[in-house]
């Protein structure tokens, strides 16, 4: 144990390392935000993945392949999906957005000043309550490998994201992203392995696993499982940590790095999918929220176990950190400046923007301590995201030019689809109001289109 910990501090110190070296260079609000809009792909591709592949990826989705199967696994394929239609119909397009540093500056230059200050708002809720979910995944990974009590362990964990944000900006945390997504990159696979081969290799895993885990629609009839494809392919495309990463290097890096994310995020997660059947496989009895921490226990030598250990460290902070960094972005420089402060220059908009990271960072180990539903309340904003900015901003990225009229319409007619769906109509069906928001949204776009040729 004293082996796994070390491992586990060693990465730490590594990461606080880079976080001073990082800050060394932020000179302005756009080092801040994007940082020289230079990276190359490799790099764009490992902070997006880093992004993507949170404590819902691992942790949420190895619990719920637990309870219902492989059908699980093939749902996680649309996060594949998700990267490939970036990369193919959005990446070429950010090159004209060369001076833009966040969601909102896009929505400005196609809908107005009104629209980014909306956007910025929004999102700036949405990221801040990301965080709070990752903050209470990571207070479960100290409390079950070391034993430290959950509200300490997100004072420990957050501390640390909080400290390399603020000081280091986006270039703190795409570096630190690359870091931690070469250690999961290299610890799941490690792990999957390791498992399945303790329960007895693949086919003795797949005969003791219970007949409904291999049934498709055991648990789910098609509809429902449509809809939860919905929810990996719409829920989380293009929010703010993603556009960051679409405006931080030239169109062919970004649809390059695009692209191998999206090959990428189906082999993660088929690899999050054995864990928890082999999990299954080996101890009928375990709970679904106890995969990794089964197989660290009880599968895992000495050494692997604690570079396990770090990586599910490396999962929750990676995703903490990039919606922490786009928290502040969007509500200083998206909210706050346009509202308040519009002669700050470049400097002064640092230094508030690094005051936001810190006061974010602080309120949401509040909220994470503090509130039990965190995680159902933010899955509620979450699901907005889709209906009530996606069709907006995909039209804004590949060319469109509207108005407010038109941003409030489909945004509104998404919104209110959403809500009304899941809080009324909808109530008892399995078709989720997200999807059907996202839809109403892009109908009414495309309504407005045809009626207006001038759009």
């Amino acid at each position: 144990m004293h082996i796994n910990t070390l491992v586990v501090v060693l990465y730490m110190i590594t990461l606080f390392v880079m976080a001073i070296v990082s800050a060394r260079r932020i000179h302005s609000m756009e080092d801040y935000a994007v940082s020289g809009r230079s990276y190359p792909a490799w790099v764009i591709f490992a902070t997006l993945c880093a992004t993507f592949v949170g404590g819902g990826f691992t942790m949420g989705n190895a619990a719920e392949v637990h309870v219902h199967g492989i059908v699980f696994m093939l749902a996680i394929a649309a996060i594949s999906a998700r990267e490939l239609l970036v990369a193919y119909f959005i990446a070429p397009h950010m090159g004209r957005f060369r001076t833009a540093i966040s969601v909102g500056d896009i929505m400005r230059q196609a809908y107005g000043m009104p629209a980014k200050i909306m956007t910025g708002l929004f999102a700036g809720i949405l990221c801040a309550g990301i965080i709070g979910i990752q903050l209470r995944a990571m207070g479960f990974i100290f409390e079950t490998f070391f034993g430290i009590n959950q509200t300490i362990g997100i004072l420990i964990g957050c501390s640390m994201v909080i400290f390399y944000v603020t000081l280091g900006g986006f270039k703190a945390v795409v570096w630190t992203d690359v870091l931690q997504f070469a250690i999961l990159a290299l610890a799941l696979p490690v792990a999957a392995i390791l498992a399945v081969y303790a329960a007895g290799g693949p086919t003795a895993m797949l005969a003791a696993l219970p007949p409904d885990r291999l049934d498709l629609f055991a648990h789910y009839s098609p509809l429902a499982f449509l809809s939860i494809v919905a929810y990996f392919l719409l829920g989380e495309a293009l929010a703010p940590p993603y556009i960051q990463r679409l405006l931080a290097g030239h169109s062919k890096e970004v649809q390059r790095a695009a692209l191998w994310a999206g090959f990428a995020a189906l082999p993660l997660g088929f690899v999050v999918g054995l864990m928890a059947l082999a999990t299954l496989a080996l101890n009928p009895a375990s709970q679904p929220n106890e995969v990794v921490p089964f197989i660290v226990a009880t599968v895992l030598p000495v050494g692997i176990a604690g570079f396990v250990m770090a990586s599910m460290l490396a999962v929750i902070m990676s995703s903490a950190d990039s919606f922490l960094n786009a928290a502040a972005v969007n509500l200083v420089h998206d909210v706050s400046k346009p509202l308040f402060s519009k002669q700050l220059t470049s400097k002064q908009e640092l230094w508030l923007t690094q005051g936001f990271t810190l006061t974010l960072g602080v309120a949401s180990i509040f909220f994470a301590i503090s509130f039990e539903n965190l995680f159902d309340a933010v899955l509620v904003v979450f699901g907005l995201w889709a209906p009530v900015v996606l069709v907006p901003i995909v039209a804004a990225i590949r060319g469109y030019k509207g108005n407010l009229t038109v941003f409030l319409t489909v945004s509104l007619s998404g919104l209110l689809t959403s809500v009304l769906w899941d809080y009324h109509f909808g109530i008892g069906t399995e078709i989720s109001g997200m999807f059907l928001g996202t839809c109403m949204s892009l109908v009414v776009f495309l309504v407005l289109r045809l009626k207006f040729k001038s759009f």
